[in-house]
């Protein structure tokens, strides 16, 4: 709030914009002189301004809390700008993602005729589902993080967790396609590509191994079927053996045609037997050395049927050698056994034969008819037995033999199979990889960019942040600016003056700033009175030099001025000037007329009164109220110095009975002290004349480069005695020429005696 008073708006736009909203006129002053008329409606129409300076302005405040602070704000905001960019390239991931392709054939190539193996798969793509699951599954990623690759690649890096692995893991595959696409997605590429052909390197020997499961299962299922046909039709053999005597059903026919022959050319011999025994003649013929005997018969028939047989069983062994087939292969070697058979019988036959061919010779038989016709009748007899026996052997045998056919069609049958299912599992699995997992040479997803601009970001952001915040939480002020904002709609303006402390190039700005805060304050007409009580928010705010300065300020001006020390506790006012054991306000509120003393700047003082505490607790609003009155008929502006608002007595006592209330705030004050200040004036019923901030930043009162003050400030010293109200006094004892050392001193009553009997004597003389 660089000098509001003492240049118009339009010379100091970074001040007026703050200030003109709620600088009194002087109606409403005029108003509030002339008995508090009118008083109410203007404080309502503060309030109704008030309401809406609660709402939070984030751009002001972040603007209230950095004011001054640029620079170390600065250096804050780029140390956390390159704090959040390097915790944003720490956080970011740079992700490596390494492929692999399996493919599940649906259909194998056919090498001898279409099986199970290599046929269709039905319902292919849930077949797909089901593996894509399988190679996601918690068995198929802890057999992948038991993978040899994966072990040795673990020894020089840190690998990731089953979960982790589980979690960067992706098994894709697509409608109408046998391919499953493994991603593995991670921060380190070589990790990925182990991870990629560790997953695939478990899922192949898994799926070998449930393929080969299958396929022994399948095989033992078919070897155990062989096994018991081939020990059934041993069973009918052996049965067979046992009722043929090692004969075949080919056999048995020859032997019953050969009976039956018999038979019946013994019946012949028995008929012409018994023809010549009934006195026929004799129609026998003669037995030569060529006629051969029935065993030779037969043995000469069963020859030519083992011969024809081998002859047609070594006609096919010839065949399936031509047609390729191995020696290994059971229907070879089933043929080979039979040749075997058939030349071992045609090699026995043949010695039998030629056994009956030695024994054949032209002896006669000479047996009597009798005995012929019994022998005959025998031999017929034997001969029908035997028919009947190989007969029923026959039909038994042809059973067992259509069985045992049957068997070995079975037994074929099954040993193609197993020889074909042997030979399709030779061709290969349906699993193959297309890829195994390469290493991947680029990152798939780099967010290290984005993490690293959002650290940046943030990074600036949160010291700014922090420093709004606890400037929100705890704030003081320091700059005028920040306290006309909270006052908008309490205080008629706010004032400023410098700290001129430890600077004395400054005393000459408050000069010129009490100065314009008089002209504030001022009656705009002749003949109008004003009374201001100057309070504070805490001790140390310098409301007495302030009361002090602006009293020389509107005495110098030709107003009768009159200054009240209303701190009836320290008194230092009444102590300073010379007045502490003079009777005063105390005295005065309790009916006594007010000890004024004048002073030599023209300025009038009624000290705080010699009363006890118990005498001033007594003192009321209205004893203040007539006071003033009495007081007011003498002089033009009355200033009090009362004691803090927060604290003090007098200052409650005076709020509703003055013109106006100027509250004093140091620099540095918190923004909730000011504010209770403010209310507790309002709940008085006061009326805040204006709000000074003291110990002001130089920058709120002197601009860059802005022209010095008048030259009489400068070099000007004043006697000891005129310092001890402070510098802001002194800076106004100098823009007013007074350097006397009892120029802040009261004239007693004595002086003033003597003083006015010197003149009287001048004149005299």
């Amino acid at each position: 709030m660089a000098e509001p008073w003492a240049r118009e708006h339009e010379e100091s736009p970074r001040v007026s914009s703050d200030i003109a909203p709620f600088a009194a006129d002087d109606a409403t002053l005029d108003t509030a002189a002339s008995g508090g008329r009118g008083v109410a409606s203007s404080r309502s129409g503060q309030r109704d301004a008030g309401r809406n300076v609660g709402a939070f302005d984030f751009w002001k405040a972040a603007h209230r809390a950095h004011r001054g602070r640029y620079r170390i704000a600065f250096l804050l905001a780029t140390a956390g700008m390159m704090l959040g960019a390097w915790l944003g390239g720490m956080f970011g991931q740079r992700l490596y993602s390494a492929s692999g392709l399996v493919r599940i054939a649906s259909v194998l190539p056919s090498v001898m005729k279409e099986t199970d193996q290599n046929k269709p798969i039905a319902m292919f793509d849930g077949f797909l589902q089901a593996q894509r699951d399988m190679m996601m599954s918690r068995e198929m990623i802890r057999a992948a993080l038991e993978d040899e690759a994966w072990q040795q690649a673990s020894i020089n890096r840190r690998m990731p967790t089953e979960e982790v692995f589980a979690a960067a893991l992706k098994v894709e595959t697509r409608q109408r396609s046998d391919h499953l696409r493994v991603t593995y997605t991670g921060k380190d590429p070589a990790v990925a590509a182990v991870a990629v052909k560790s997953l695939i390197s478990a899922y192949g020997t898994w799926f070998t191994k449930e393929q080969d499961s299958t396929e022994t299962q399948r095989q033992g299922v078919l070897t155990g079927r062989l096994k018991s046909l081939t020990e059934e039709l041993a069973a009918i053999e052996k049965q067979m053996q046992g009722l043929s005597g090692g004969r075949t059903a080919a056999e048995l026919e020859a032997l019953s045609q050969a009976a039956t022959e018999r038979g019946k050319k013994l019946r012949s011999a028995l008929a012409d037997v018994q023809t010549m025994l009934a006195g026929g003649p004799n129609l026998m013929p003669t037995a030569s050395a060529t006629e051969r005997s029935p065993g030779e018969i037969v043995t000469g028939e069963l020859l030519r049927t083992y011969a024809l047989e081998q002859a047609k069983a070594e006609t096919q062994l010839e065949q399936a050698r031509l047609q390729g087939y191995l020696s290994s292969h059971p229907m070879l070697q089933r043929l080979e056994a039979t040749v075997k058979l058939y030349r071992e019988r045609v090699a026995q036959y043949t010695q039998e034969y030629d056994s009956w061919r030695s024994r054949r010779g032209d002896q006669t038989l000479e047996m009597p008819l009798a005995d012929r016709e019994s022998k005959l009748r025998e031999l017929a007899d034997a001969a029908s037995n035997e028919f009947r026996e190989l007969a029923a052997a026959r039909s038994q045998v042809g059973l067992l033999e259509q069985r045992a056919e049957v068997l070995r069609e079975n037994i074929a049958a099954t040993e193609a199979r197993v020889d074909s299912l042997r030979t399709e599992a030779s061709t290969g699995s349906r699993l193959s990889i297309v890829n195994g997992g390469d290493k991947p040479m680029t990152a798939s997803i780099d967010s290290r960019p984005k993490t690293m601009a959002i650290g940046l970001v943030l990074g600036m952001l949160f010291p700014l942040a922090c420093i709004v915040l606890v400037d929100s939480i705890r704030h003081k002020y320091r700059y005028a600016e920040d306290v006309a904002s909270d006052l908008q709609g309490r205080a008629s303006f706010v004032a400023v003056l410098p700290d001129i402390s430890g600077e004395s190039s400054l005393a000459a700005a408050s000069a010129r700033c009490v100065h314009a805060l008089r002209v504030r304050l001022q009656p705009s007409a002749p003949g109008q009175k004003r009374a201001y009580a100057v309070t504070s928010t805490a001790d140390g705010d310098g409301k007495s030099t302030l009361a002090f300065a602006l009293s020389l300020s509107f005495a110098a001006a030709g107003y009768r001025t009159l200054l009240v020390d209303g701190d009836i506790g320290p008194n230092h006012l009444s102590e300073g000037v010379g007045a502490g054991d003079f009777p005063g306000m105390i005295e005065a509120a309790q009916g006594a007329d007010p000890n004024v003393l004048p002073m030599p700047t023209k300025l009038h003082f009624l000290p705080s009164g010699k009363g006890s505490a118990h005498h001033a607790f007594r003192l009321s609003p209205a004893a203040m109220g007539q006071m003033l009155e009495r007081l007011r008929a003498d002089f033009d502006v009355i200033i009090i110095d009362a004691d803090p608002i927060v604290r003090g007595f007098t200052a409650s006592l005076f709020a509703s009975q003055v013109d106006g209330m100027l509250l004093a705030v140091s620099r540095g004050q918190r923004r909730s002290v000011l504010l209770s200040c403010a209310r507790q004036v309002a709940s008085l019923g006061g009326t805040l004349a204006a709000v000074v901030l003291n110990h002001a930043h130089p920058s709120d009162v002197v601009s860059k480069g802005e022209v010095s003050y008048p030259s009489f400030i400068r070099g000007t010293s004043l006697p000891e005695r005129l310092l001890r109200f402070g510098p802001l006094v002194a800076a106004m004892l100098t823009s007013l020429s007074y350097s006397r050392d009892r120029d802040l001193d009261v004239i007693t009553p004595e002086e003033s005696n003597r003083m006015r009997l010197g003149e009287r004597r001048g004149e005299a003389a």
